[in-house]
């Protein structure tokens, strides 16, 4: 299996973040987990952060060329995501018996990494391209009469604020 094109990070990205965790610092199809499930695991955490892109308005996937800084930090949260799924397969006792909890902290960092990149998606503090723009309310057709020339109530009215676009009739009739 290879990663998924509309992924961010490399497999040596998250590799990077654990590789203490891997007999040899990288993932075979003998580690655990296996190289075909941690890219799956880049794969599905990629996917969320798409889908939050796409309800949020945003093109997804984030482009290298288009938007580099942004790119940078989905690259960043897609590999932060990713370890807490790798380290969620081992028991926490693998590293220290006499520590009750001792990845706590290092998991919660890397969940607190992702969780803010899609909290400034949420918010679209994330300067990045958007899929529709932020023009405000279109009025569909002719807003003149052509007999009398006066303004006349429009039919529908398109609401681009709402993602992917309200589509209402000015009457508010159905």
């Amino acid at each position: 299996m290879a990663i998924d094109s509309n992924s961010y990070c490399a497999i040596t990205d998250l590799e990077r973040r654990v590789s203490d965790l891997l007999v040899g610092g990288v993932f075979t199809t003998g580690t655990r987990p296996t190289l075909a499930q941690a890219e799956q695991m880049i794969d599905d955490v990629a996917a969320e952060i798409n889908n939050a892109l796409l309800v949020a308005g945003f093109t997804a996937p984030i482009v290298l060329a288009n938007d580099p800084f942004p790119f940078a930090s989905a690259v960043s949260a897609n590999g932060a995501g990713a370890a807490v799924k790798v380290m969620g397969v081992f028991p926490s006792e693998s590293w220290d018996p006499n520590s009750p909890e001792p990845t706590r902290n290092r998991v919660g960092g890397f969940a607190s990494e992702l969780k803010n990149f899609l909290e400034k998606i949420e918010e679209r503090k994330l300067v990045a391209g958007m899929s529709t723009t932020r023009t405000g309310t279109f009025i569909v057709g002719s807003s003149r009469d052509r007999k009398t020339g006066k303004l006349k109530t429009p039919v529908f009215t398109r609401d681009m604020q709402d993602y992917p676009g309200r589509v209402a009739r000015a009457d508010g009739t159905q």
